[in-house]
């Protein structure tokens, strides 16, 4: 979040992908920037359960699709 107004002074584009739309992702597209929801967690903070660690495992491949057809949609430009 505070990085995006420097990457817009530079002229860069960001396209923000998280879960949810809670208050974070509606501040962010407040702001300008695109935003994007993707299928993951809810996982609780600290140590993980091996339930939690199941769910993680099992919604990795679809996280990693989503993943890829964001990137197939915007065509991002690779800086290394």
């Amino acid at each position: 979040m505070e990085l995006l107004p420097a990457m817009r002074e530079r002229g860069w584009e960001a396209v923000v992908a998280m879960p949810g739309d809670g208050p974070l992702f509606k501040q962010i597209g407040a702001l300008g920037f695109e935003t994007v929801q993707v299928e993951c967690g809810p996982y609780r903070s600290g140590r993980k359960s091996p339930i939690d660690a199941l769910r993680f495992l099992s919604g990795t491949p679809r996280l990693m699709r989503q993943v890829r057809l964001l990137a197939k949609q915007i065509q991002p430009i690779w800086f290394m």
